[in-house]
Order: C-alpha cells, then structure tokens, then sequence
C-alpha cells in the first residue's frame, strides 16, 4: 500500500525538482500532484528491484570477478576528502571500498580536521585492519578542493578515482572500469565514467538512474553530467594540477573539464557502479542544499572555453547547475533558408512573417521550392513575397510528385548561402534570435546538423532530438513550462535532429551527398543525420531554438494502398543502409 508518507517521502528527496511539481500543480491542481507522485513511488520501486535482482552481479559471478587476472592491473588510487562524516554513512562508504571484486586499490583519505569522534575513531579502525587504507589528519578543513588535494600527497596509483565520503560503490565499481581500460580500443583512456543513480539516507532505496551516454564536450558544456565515479589517469591528472578551491562545489566539473583539455581519450562504462546519497547536506539533494555549486560551476565553465580560446559568455541555463553557452560568431554568413512547399498559402504565409518579422540576424535569404501548386492564390503569394522581399526566390521544382530529398537536393545548388537551413512551410518561429542559436554551433567545422526544440500550438513538445534505436522524444511528453524541470533544458549531442529546422554547413550537405532520395517521405532526417555523423561531425540539438510546428498530431496511418507500398518500399532502403546500427550510444539503454 502506498501512503501519503510515501509521497511526502518521493517529494521530499525530489525537492530538486520542485519547480516541475510546481507546474504540474498550477496545471492539474494537488490530487494531480499525488497521482503523479504515486506513480514515481510505483516506478521507482520496480528499478530497485531491476537494480537488485538483475543489474547487480550475483554472488557467484561477484566471486568469481575476485578471480580474474587482466593483462592490465592498474594500482588504483581512491581518494576521499572527509569531515564530520555521520558515522553510518561513514561505515557505509568504508565497507564499499573493501568490498570491491577488484583488489588492486588504495583508499586515501584526508580528514579536515573533523571534530566529531566518530569519524576520528572509525577511520582510524579501519586504517590499523588495512593496510591499503592511508589517512592524512588535517589540522584545519580546507574545504572539499583542499581537502582533495591534501588526499592526493597520499596517491600512487596508476589511476586516481573521486569518491564522496557519504555515497557508495557498487561491488563491481573497479572490476568494471579495469575491464574497460583493458578492452578500450584507445589504450589507457585519460578519463572514465559510469552512470549512477540515488541511494535514501538510510541505504534501502535505490532509485533515480541516471544514464550519462559517451562523452560530448558540446554535452557537457551544458552540464556537468559526467560526475561520478570520475576516474583519471595519473599522469593525465599530474598535467592538470591540482583542485582549484574558487571551484569548490564544481571541483569535479573543472578537473573534467582540465583533463579534457589536455587529453579528450575518454571512456564510458554504461553500468550502475555509482549510488548518490540523499540527505539534507548532499550535493544530490539539489542546489537547495549547496546553492554555491551553481556559480562555481559557471567559473569552471568559463575557465574552459578560454583555454581553448573560445569566444563566447556563459549565462544561466534553464535551471540549477545547468548552463547557456552564447558562442561569438566569428563572421555573418549568408544563412539559405530552403521551404518546400505546395499550395498551403496559410501556413506558408504565417511561417514567412514570423521568419521576417521576429528574427534578429538580418543575413539570411529565403527560397521557396514551389512544389506543382494547383490554386491561383499561391502563386498571387509568391508574387507578393517576391515584391516585398528582395532576398526571396521562387524556385520552381520541375519534377511531379513529392519526394522531400530531391526537393531539398533540387535547391541547395541554388542557394548562395554558406549555411542551409531546412524547414518546413508549417512552422513558426518563436525565438527572435533562432538563427543566431543554429548558427553559433553550425560555425564550427566539426558540428554537422543543428536541430532546435518544436512545439505543437498548444505547447506540447513535438520534437526535442530524436533517440536512434528507441522511439522519438514521445508526442504530448512535456510542455514549454517541462522545459525548467531538466527534461529539454540543454543543450545536447544526438545522432539525429529533425529534418522540419534543420541547419548544417553547406560544404557538409555536398560532402555526404545531400539527402537520399530514395527515402522520399520517411526517414529522410535520420539517414541524412547518420550520414552526417558518420563523415565525422556531431549533430547538436539546441533548446534554445524554438518554434511551433503546426504538423498534426493525428496524421494518422498510411492507410492507403499507395502510401503503404511507398512506406515499406522506404523502410526497406532505411534498414538496408542502417539495419545494422542499433545502438544510441548517447541514450544507451543499461545492460
């Protein structure tokens, strides 16, 4: 039975998330709340037993993890800054470590000068049981970074690891990580990560699984979504130097940030190994409990992008410890704007004014591929556009039918512009500086495709980046209002972005051949953007970009005799060319 101390308990550690339970509030009233809230108390109890019973290695294959000799056995370092840690927490923490399958590991702790005689007693018990537990007594805190750094003097492994003094290690942690350094087709990768999820105060519920995908430094420049259990290699942590103490509460974002800096060879370990305590002083409690960690986080930002001589200012994202990068662009290339389009003077005409009318970057031209328009009064438009603006073309396509990819591949060779932008004739622009947000990650040589965040007229999220392998970000899944609780706030690395506002460089459209053809209606975005990633770019999508796009909810199915033949014909092509690329390696599902 799940009660309202349940609830009261979900809402509680969820107190991250107060601003989307707010908004469900203002929207649904209370006993929505509660629906709501009930529902992640059902759905969290199912990943504890998920996590418990299948994802956690069973005794058997724990013993015989103990057992197994790699060619590589790095010594590895685990460094652990301590201060008044609460004696169960502390135990907790210890018991992780030594519980490990993998044997090969030094603990390291540096004791901030703790008061409370607990922490002291404890970690002196464990120090005289074992040998491979080293702990420096501080005479004063130097807080989080300077505490770190003290640990560090104590480190003489091959790899140093970051572990909070409250959380835990799964039993597998270090097996993993050793397996994957051994089997990385980069030797000895600089850096490696795990997904994590949330463990209560008290240890018995495990819940909130975070799955971090391969690493994107256009990703994590948005957030520091890497976290735990960072793990560096030494020499590759020696060139970074030391934790920087204006960081602290982000110390782990800037030393990612660093080590990236120096050497990008990370790697991604996609298994649960981390589990984040929740309490009242954690870190997983939200900004609420370490407001600061916010603003350090932005210093550490800023920090990176002028090492690497990026022009660009970094603002507040959409929430905590989430942040908007506003990249300088380097020059003001000619923008070609590509709207298909046949007969549909309303929609046409509400997307041409918007594009006019709000947007803030003046270099762009439009061209309209007139597609075997059928009435009079699109072409008295087209008439009228042409008049009134002088940086529209009319292109007339000279073939019959619609086939979206020999549309678009018909006029890009017509366009003047440096960067193309694809969009449909039933959107509408929503932010004045749309272009400037597409364009500021087109510019770089290695961005391939840039998408934006699409909207239904009634402020439902259509499109937000499109998961390879698995199903579309879901229609009807969040509104305008979602955006601030996390779910569609940042800016991220996908394999695909929509076809419906689509930017990318020009010279990169040409380089994979433009869009294939043979997928005239379907699956023309996905193979174009697999294309592109597949010819070395990264496809981005940004929120930050926004328009309504007025497509229907309920296109409904290809019903027809005509159209089914054309769609399986189309599905055919799609799985030939890509049947065998199954993975999202940046929304992996966890094994």
């Amino acid at each position: 039975m799940i009660t309202m101390r349940n609830i009261c308990d979900i809402i509680r550690i969820n107190i991250q998330n107060f601003k989307k339970l707010y908004y469900i509030y203002k929207a649904h009233g209370f006993k929505y709340v509660l629906h709501k809230s009930r529902a992640f108390y059902i759905k969290n109890k199912g990943y504890q037993r998920w996590y418990l019973q299948i994802h956690l290695p069973k005794p058997d294959e724990l013993a015989h993890q103990r057992g197994v000799v790699f060619d590589y056995m790095p010594l590895i370092s685990i460094v652990v800054p301590t201060y008044n840690t609460p004696k169960q927490y502390l135990i907790e923490m210890l018991d992780s470590v030594i519980n490990q399958t993998y044997s090969n590991w030094e603990l390291c702790i540096a004791d901030g000068a703790s008061t409370n005689n607990d922490t002291l007693r404890i970690l002196e018990e464990y120090a005289s049981r074992h040998k491979n537990i080293k702990i420096i007594y501080l005479q004063e805190n130097y807080h989080i970074s300077g505490n770190t750094n003290m640990a560090l003097t104590l480190a003489t492994g091959d790899y140093v690891a970051f572990f909070d003094h409250d959380d835990l290690l799964a039993p597998n942690c270090l097996f993993e990580y050793v397996k994957a350094i051994n089997e990385s087709i980069n030797n000895k990768p600089s850096l490696l990560y795990c997904n994590e999820d949330t463990i209560s105060h008290d240890g018995k519920v495990y819940y909130g699984a975070f799955l971090k995908g391969e690493f994107s430094i256009y990703s994590l420049r948005s957030n520091n979504y890497i976290t735990h259990f960072l793990m560096i290699r030494a020499d590759i942590l020696k060139q970074a130097g030391e934790f920087d103490s204006k960081c602290d509460g982000a110390q782990d974002y800037d030393m990612t940030l660093r080590v990236i800096d120096i050497d990008d060879n990370v790697c991604y370990v996609n298994k649960v190994l981390y589990h984040w305590r929740v309490h009242e002083n954690s870190s997983a409690f939200g900004s609420v409990a370490k407001p600061y960690t916010h603003a350090a986080g932005k210093y550490a930002l800023t920090k990176h992008l002028q090492r690497n001589n990026i022009l660009a200012n970094v603002e507040d994202g959409l929430s905590d410890n989430t942040y908007k990068i506003k990249y300088t662009l380097l020059n003001n290339p000619l923008i070609s704007i590509i709207i298909p389009n046949k007969d549909a003077q309303s929609d046409l005409k509400k997307c041409i004014e918007s594009i006019y009318q709000k947007s803030t970057y003046s270099n762009f031209e439009v061209l309209i591929v007139e597609n075997n328009s059928t009435t009079q009064e699109i072409f008295d438009y087209y008439h009228e556009l042409e008049t009134k603006y002088p940086n529209l073309r009319i292109l007339k396509y000279p073939d019959s039918g619609f086939n979206y990819s020999k549309i678009n591949n018909y006029a890009v060779p017509h366009a003047n512009g440096e960067h193309i932008l694809l969009l449909n004739n039933d959107t509408e622009v929503i932010t004045p500086n749309w272009l400037e947000e597409l364009l500021m990650y087109s510019q770089f040589s290695d961005v391939g495709c840039v998408g934006a965040l699409l909207y239904y007229p009634d402020d439902t999220i259509q499109h937000a980046g499109i998961i390879f392998g698995g199903a579309q970000v879901p229609q009807n899944h969040g509104c305008r209002q979602s955006r601030y609780s996390g779910l569609y706030n940042k800016v991220k690395q996908f394999h695909v972005v929509t076809g419906a506002c689509l930017m990318i460089k020009k010279s990169a459209y040409f380089k994979v051949g433009g869009l294939t053809e043979g997928l005239a209606v379907a699956f023309n975005d996905v193979d174009f953007c697999l294309k592109i990633e597949q010819a070395g770019y990264a496809n981005i999508f940004n929120p930050f970009c926004e328009l309504y796009h007025y497509e229907s909810k309920t296109r409904g199915y290809e019903d027809i005799p005509e159209k089914q033949i054309r769609f399986k014909k189309e599905v055919d092509l799609f799985c030939s060319i890509w049947g065998s690329y199954r993975s999202d390696k940046y929304y992996p599902s966890i094994r």
